[in-house]
């Protein structure tokens, strides 16, 4: 498992599938998740945790074509304030383009890396190649 590898089991295991970043908070559907889920309009924990479950139910079906996929990009994007009279908020967000074997691809968002989740990663070291292994399948 290398350095790419590793980003991609963090940004599966701590990330939104199918979203992007919104202005005004939170996360909006992405264009391919809109067309895919039709019936979802609107993001929403249930809506976000039934994308999330279908992509990963991918990523397991059909593997990723690594040579495909490139790692995970930090971002840094505007949010609302509360009025557009004030400075708007900036944040860093984690985004990636991943790439399936079928030739499809998911997009996959998550907040910074939280110092709580860096120290669980850390501590899981020894484990990340067996979760690894379950999530995206040998290499």
């Amino acid at each position: 498992m290398d350095a790419k590898q590793f980003a991609w089991l963090y940004l599966v295991e701590h990330g939104h599938a199918g979203v992007t970043h919104s202005y005004y908070g939170g996360w909006d559907l992405s264009q391919e998740a809109t067309k895919r889920f039709p019936n979802v309009n609107k993001w929403s924990a249930p809506a976000l945790h039934k994308i999330r479950d279908v992509y990963v139910a991918d990523i397991k079906k059909f593997g990723v074509d690594w040579a495909k996929t490139s790692a995970p990009d930090s971002d840094l994007v505007s949010e609302f304030n509360g009025t557009f009279a004030e400075e708007q908020l900036r944040r860093e967000i984690l985004v990636g383009k991943l790439v399936l074997k079928d030739g499809s691809f998911q997009r996959w968002t998550a907040d910074k890396l939280d110092v709580d989740n860096v120290f669980e990663m850390m501590a899981s070291v020894s484990e990340a190649p067996k979760k690894f292994k379950k999530l995206f399948g040998s290499k």
